[in-house]
Order: structure tokens, then C-alpha cells, then sequence
């Protein structure tokens, strides 16, 4: 299946779900190489990556869109507040 085929399956799944988690791990911040875009950051309810966000662009940018930040590291999890 092409990637752009998955993307829209991956959407219409999105605008049906009730609650929308991102797993994205530390190296995928910041990172300038093309990928397909998925959605806005206002369709997040929730990022889980592995660990605390170093850039404030893309901190303050996930606050101000009300998503809950979950840092999961070797079996313990953090929350940002």
C-alpha cells in the first residue's frame, strides 16, 4: 500500500477516534527530512515520547494546543505539567 494510501487511512481513523495519541521519539523533533504529515496538532489529545522536549518552539506549540505530554524513559513515566 502506498504511503499516501496508509496516510489517508491513518486520517479517517484520526477523525473517528475519541482520543488521539502520538508515539514519537526523541530523534523525530527537529528532524528536517521529508514525511507525510498526519495532522495539526489540535486533533492531539496526547504525545508520548521518550524524552523531555528540549526545544521550547515545540513545547510552548503543543501547550497552547492543549495536548498532554507523556514522557515514558526505561519503565517509569513523566508527565509535563
Amino acid at each position: 500500500m502506498a504511503d499516501v494510501e496508509q496516510t489517508q487511512i491513518k486520517r479517517t481513523m484520526l477523525v473517528n477516534s475519541n482520543i488521539v495519541l502520538a508515539l514519537i521519539d526523541h530523534t523525530k523533533f527537529n528532524n528536517n527530512n521529508d514525511f507525510v504529515k498526519l495532522c495539526d496538532l489540535d486533533y492531539l489529545d496526547y504525545v508520548i515520547t521518550d524524552r523531555p522536549l528540549s526545544d521550547d518552539t515545540i513545547l510552548q506549540a503543543l501547550k497552547k494546543n492543549r495536548v498532554n505530554i507523556i514522557y515514558k524513559k526505561l519503565g517509569s513515566i513523566y508527565r509535563a505539567k
